[in-house]
C-alpha cells in the first residue's frame, strides 16, 4: 500500500499491522481505532488526522507529516518518529518513555504530562510548545532547541541538556533541573524562578 491515498476516509476498526504505507496520503483521515502496529508510515501525510484511540506500537513515522493532528494519551514508547513533523496539534498524556523522537520539529503543540524519560530527543524542535507537568527524567535533549516553550511542573532530573537553546522559557517551581547536565547551555530572558537546580 505504498503511497496510497486515503485522503479523508473513514479507517475505524481496520488492521493495517505491519503494513507498507510509507509516502501515503492519509490527511484529515478520521482514524479511529485502526490498528497501525508496526506499520510503516514513514514520510507519510498524517496532516489533521486523529489517532486519540488508535494503535501506533511499533510503528515508523520516520519524516511523517502530522501537523495539526492528535496523538493524545498514545504509548508510542517503541514508536519511531526520528524528523516526525507535528505542528499546531496536540500530544497529550502520552507515553513515549524510552522512545526515539531525536530531531524532530513538534512547534506549537499542547505536550502537557506527556511521559518522556529516558526518550531520545537530542536536536529536536520544541519552540512555543506547553511542557506544563512532562517527565523528561534521563532524556538526551542535547542540542534541543525549546525556545519560549513552558516547562512548569515539568521534571527534567538527570536530563541531558548540553548545548541546548531555552531562550525565553517558563521553569516555574515545582520544574526540577537536579543532576540535569546544563553545559553550554543557552538561556537568555528565561523564568527559572523556585526552580531545582541542585547538582547540574
Amino acid at each position: 500500500m505504498q503511497s496510497v491515498t486515503l485522503n479523508h476516509a473513514l479507517l475505524s476498526g481496520a488492521n493495517f499491522t505491519e503494513v507498507n504505507l510509507s509516502s501515503a496520503q492519509l490527511a484529515s483521515t478520521n482514524v479511529g481505532t485502526a490498528d497501525f502496529t508496526g506499520a510503516n508510515l514513514s514520510n507519510a501525510n498524517l496532516t489533521e488526522s486523529t489517532f486519540n484511540d488508535s494503535t501506533l506500537t511499533g510503528a515508523n513515522l520516520t519524516n511523517a507529516n502530522l501537523d495539526y493532528g492528535h496523538v493524545d494519551g498514545l504509548d508510542l514508547t517503541t514508536t519511531n518518529m526520528y524528523a516526525l513533523k507535528l505542528r499546531h496539534g496536540t500530544m497529550r498524556d502520552a507515553n513515549v518513555a524510552g522512545g526515539t523522537i531525536n530531531s524532530a520539529t513538534i512547534n506549537y503543540t499542547d505536550l502537557s504530562g506527556t511521559n518522556f524519560a529516558g526518550a531520545n530527543l537530542q536536536s529536536i524542535g520544541l519552540t512555543q510548545v506547553d511542557l506544563e507537568d512532562a517527565n523528561f527524567t534521563g532524556a538526551n535533549l542535547k542540542y534541543a532547541t525549546l525556545n519560549s516553550s513552558d516547562f512548569s511542573g515539568a521534571d527534567l532530573e538527570s536530563a541531558d541538556l548540553s548545548t541546548a537553546s531555552l531562550a525565553s522559557v517558563r521553569m516555574s517551581a515545582p520544574t526540577t533541573l537536579t543532576s540535569a547536565n546544563m553545559s553550554s547551555v543557552y538561556a537568555p530572558s528565561s523564568d527559572v524562578r523556585g526552580v531545582g537546580l541542585t547538582g547540574t
